[in-house]
């Protein structure tokens, strides 16, 4: 287990004239060594900007050892100093003070914080968040749901703390901000609301015994919120302290007030009440202003069951009993894609790139599988024969390249930079001569992105980093991080053709984080020309399964004493050779009449121009992926998504509705998780999609189930599964048609029969 807890935010101080920008550090063990730590911090501090403050938090003898990790010359002072500047000077130490009972705040001189009350308030509230935000602590009922609280108010979201203390090193941070709340009070119980908060009340109670040394070791128990409040008998209201989860209204302490107990005994971790003096003392208050940049959170609404507006417009209540909820049958949907599904500006974008080879399927980038990669180089590839629309798209990145490249030419360039992403070396080389022809001769070598930290310490210069693609937010931090060293005072500007990410929030945070610098943000800059927007690589992707499971195939027959089809061999070996250069053709299997799956003239989503603007099987996959992508992420009506409340899949229909084979095995191959997994909706789903296997195996030899070797790799990796009566008769109607069909198709369907009777297989 980690021995930190290590988190970033930015905080307001009432006597300075700006928000700071804080590195968070919780020491959780006395012997944590600085090698240890170190492993900890780097990975932080490589994605981390500039900072004003860093706080370290724990007990004394978490802390003692963190003056010797400032020693001068030392790795960890080397680190954290290039982050934060005058690092001796920036830096606070907040511990518990046995004596006074309180927390206190400290520099690294031991010397008293003139604004300690603040900090620590700051610090409190703004770690707390942090981890509620980060865990997800606050959630929000899906379309169509609304909770009934333990109190019998309907709310949209609901707040479970339980979330935020899964992690251990979570636990004794709540502890740690508690502590003065029971120091010296003779507590012998502690209360808490439910059962899921437990362990934080445990970890006080041995923290108070083990920093005290008074009194026996305080029982836990849980009084389950309003429901067994009632029920509680405590013969000592003075020796009790009661622990609230959270507070959405102030009503639970005001029962507990009610029944006896002191208003300094009762505390509440989260408070999410309009006015504050409600929820009595809280640990951290979700709503409050104060000392906080950006207000996250609104007070919760909540109505009585005959005002509620959410049981008005058809919403269905979930109630939740104590900690636990307790739910209606989840919702089950069809999703059916239409053009619609992909947001304009991406369709834009994919109309232009698709049709001229840049995409790649199932490429080792890296030593990392890539599902999705980019062959930059046909952006800039020039030739008499491109179709008109590609080479205006040659034309157009060309132009501007060369604008985005010149923006990086500040007379002071002294370096350019190229990243790992293929064909950046080459880019960078074009740029270097691109800046010298315009009489920028002051450019130094043109180095990869691990040399620069190997560069000497040159103030005031400038870099250009160069990449085909960024799509590794982890390199670019690198090299941001190592600039930072190199050239301080300088100026870096980064320039790609495509910026991949997987959502614009996503895209937003990284550029944030590259342009930031000693100017505050948009110190640097990046360029990019196209920016798309794809699903996260799978690592076990469908051809990477696919793999596999032919692999397995082929161990099956061995075993049997069976002749393996040699498309089988030949599909393994094309498989195993496609890692360097990924596939833009080849992603799926001929038809039984053994052509290659293309589109129809009239493809749905791009324009094709009558079928003379060729487009690759890549390019309808890649296309394919970014429809499926919105319909995850999104939050429109028909989305798929697969949660306790609701649960929807791909319907059968769009393989009826998209009968292009080429299409249908893109939607195969693009389908993640349980988006066709038929076998866990109702029978007569899964009867409607094996009744279109079947029509596909009927007509297979009169040139029709163009896709259908591509729906039994499905049901092989598990994309595709059927109810178990449903798999049979499938696999049965590939084998009635025995020679009608290639001879590759009858073996697949006698190994997922096979697995299927062994219990091998997803059903």
């Amino acid at each position: 287990m980690r021995s930190t807890t290590i988190a970033i935010y930015e905080i307001l101080i009432p006597s300075q004239s700006a928000a700071l920008k804080v590195i968070s550090i919780f020491i959780h063990q006395a012997d944590v060594g600085e090698d240890r730590f170190d492993s900890e911090i780097a990975p932080v501090l490589s994605e981390a900007v500039v900072v004003d403050r860093i706080h370290f938090i724990g007990y004394d003898d978490s802390l003692v050892q963190v003056r010797d990790w400032f020693q001068s010359g030392s790795v960890i002072f080397e680190r954290l100093n290039s982050v934060v500047g005058d690092v001796l000077k920036n830096t606070k130490l907040i511990t518990f003070d046995r004596l006074s009972g309180r927390h206190t705040s400290s520099g690294l001189d031991n010397a008293a914080d003139a604004e300690m009350d603040a900090v620590l308030l700051m610090e409190r509230r703004a770690g707390l968040k942090h981890m509620f935000i980060k865990n997800g602590g606050q959630m929000e009922a899906p379309e169509g749901f609304h909770y009934e609280s333990p109190s019998g108010r309907h709310v949209n979201k609901f707040i479970r703390v339980a979330n935020t203390i899964e992690c251990g090193r979570h636990v004794s941070v709540f502890a740690f901000w508690l502590l003065p709340s029971v120091w010296k009070k003779g507590i012998k119980n502690i209360f808490v609301d439910t059962s899921s908060i437990s362990a934080v009340a445990i970890a006080l109670a041995y923290e108070l015994k083990n920093k005290s040394g008074e009194g026996g070791l305080p029982i836990v128990t849980s009084y389950q919120s309003y429901g067994g409040l009632s029920k509680l008998h405590v013969s000592n209201l003075d020796a009790g302290f009661f622990l609230i989860s959270v507070s959405t209204s102030g009503g639970l302490r005001d029962r507990i007030i009610s029944a006896g107990v002191k208003s300094d005994r009762i505390v509440s971790i989260y408070s999410l009440v309009e006015d504050g003096t409600l929820a009595g003392e809280v640990l951290c208050d979700l709503v409050a202003k104060e000392y906080s940049v950006v207000d996250d959170f609104k007070p919760l609404r909540s109505f009585d069951e005959i005002s509620c507006p959410y049981c008005k417009s058809k919403s269905y209540p979930i109630k939740i009993l104590g900690d636990q909820f307790s739910v209606a049958p989840p919702l089950m949907k069809e999703v059916h894609i239409k053009k619609e599904d992909i947001p304009g500006d991406q369709l834009r974008v994919l109309d232009e790139l698709v049709g001229m080879g840049l995409f790649r399927v199932s490429r080792s980038l890296e030593n990392r599988e890539k599902e999705i990669s980019f062959d930059v180089s046909t952006l800039f590839y020039s030739a008499d024969n491109l179709h008109d629309k590609t080479a205006k798209v040659i034309e157009k990145v060309a132009k501007k390249w060369k604008g985005f490249v010149k923006r990086g030419m500040p007379i002071h360039l002294g370096r350019i930079i190229f990243a790992a992403y293929p064909f950046s070396k080459e880019l960078a080389e074009s740029a270097k001569d691109l800046l010298s022809a315009h009489g920028v001769i002051s450019v130094g070598n043109v180095m990869e992105s691990r040399a620069v930290r190997n560069c000497l310490r040159d103030p005031e210069t400038a870099s250009l980093v160069v990449a085909s693609c960024i799509d590794d937010a982890h390199e670019f931090m690198g090299i941001n991080r190592d600039l930072r060293a190199v050239q301080p005072h300088g100026n870096t500007t980064y320039v790609s053709p495509i910026f991949r990410s997987s959502s614009k929030s996503e895209f937003n945070r990284i550029k944030s984080n590259l342009t930031y610098g000693e100017q505050g943000p948009n110190t640097f800059s990046l360029h990019s020309i196209y920016n798309i927007l794809l699903p996260e690589c799978n690592k076990k992707h469908s051809w990477v399964k696919e793999l596999d499971g032919l692999r397995g195939a082929v161990q099956w027959a061995d075993v049997e004493g069976l002749d393996v089809p040699s498309t089988i061999d030949e599909r393994i070996g094309f498989l195993e050779g496609v890692s360097q250069s990924g596939m833009s053709e080849g992603l799926y299997w001929v038809s039984p009449g053994g052509e290659a799956l293309s589109l129809n003239p009239d493809f749905a989503f791009i324009d094709t121009e009558g079928g003379f603007r060729r487009l690759s099987q890549a390019d309808v996959f890649v296309v394919v992926s970014v429809l499926l992508h919105n319909l995850r992420s999104g939050m429109q009506e028909g989305r798929l998504s697969y949660s306790l409340y609701e649960r929807s899949m791909l319907s059968p229909d769009n393989f009826s509705r998209f009968n292009d084979g080429v299409l249908q095995a893109s939607i195969l191959r693009a389908a993640r998780d349980r988006e066709l997994s038929f076998s866990n909706s109702s029978e007569l789903l899964s009867m409607r999609m094996t009744d279109f296997l079947l029509s596909e195996i009927d007509k297979s030899n009169a040139g029709g189930g163009g896709a259908l070797m591509e729906f039994l790799i499905a049901l092989l990796v598990g994309t595709l599964t059927l109810h178990s009566q449903h798999v049979l008769s499938v696999v049965d109607a590939v084998l009635k048609k025995g020679s009608e069909l290639p001879e590759c198709f009858c073996f697949l369907a006698s190994y997922l029969k096979f697995l299927f009777e062994k219990g091998e297989v997803d059903r």
